[in-house]
């Protein structure tokens, strides 16, 4: 009785797959993962897309942590993002350097020309970038870098609650 019992019990509770053993309110799918490559280039982001990017990462001149390579020019990056969307791909711009208090003004600028043709995400590593963005742009989704630092006024009113989950 109770042996044959607990061994049903135990063949129901441990022989199902893990999605069935759990609430069926807390079921949940998991979301397929997104394969980012970087793009130094049209041709390398459009390559990257042929192998099976879903999306590409890219810097412009200013405010990226590799503005002494090769980056793209507005009229690049406007071309990129029309093939991506007509692709179903994503382009995430680079906006990750630290800012001092003098450059803000002149990201302003920047962010405003890239405003006239967003990307999909900005991946941002300072705080008063991020906060610039969410009162002047804040249509911009935003990807905090793994790692966030700061050297201008505006960090200190940061919070990770201020960046938008995208993915």
């Amino acid at each position: 009785g109770v042996k044959v019992f607990l061994q049903k019990e135990f063949r129901n509770r441990f022989h199902r797959p893990l999605y069935l053993q759990t609430h069926p309110q807390r079921r949940c799918k998991m979301k397929k993962p997104e394969l980012l490559l970087p793009a130094g280039s049209i041709e390398t982001a459009l390559a990257a897309f042929d192998g099976g990017a879903d999306a590409v990462y890219c810097g412009l001149a200013k405010f990226n942590a590799r503005e002494r390579a090769v980056n793209f020019s507005f009229p690049q990056l406007r071309t990129l993002l029309e093939r991506a969307k007509s692709e179903g791909k994503k382009v995430y711009i680079t906006f990750n350097t630290l800012l001092k208090s003098s450059e803000l003004s002149e990201a302003a600028q920047f962010l405003a020309e890239l405003a006239k043709t967003p990307p999909d995400a900005l991946i941002v590593q300072d705080p008063g970038v991020i906060q610039l963005v969410n009162k002047y742009f804040p249509f911009f989704s935003k990807i905090p870098e793994l790692v966030i630092g700061s050297q201008n006024k505006l960090a200190p009113r940061f919070s990770l609650a201020s960046t938008k989950e995208i993915y």
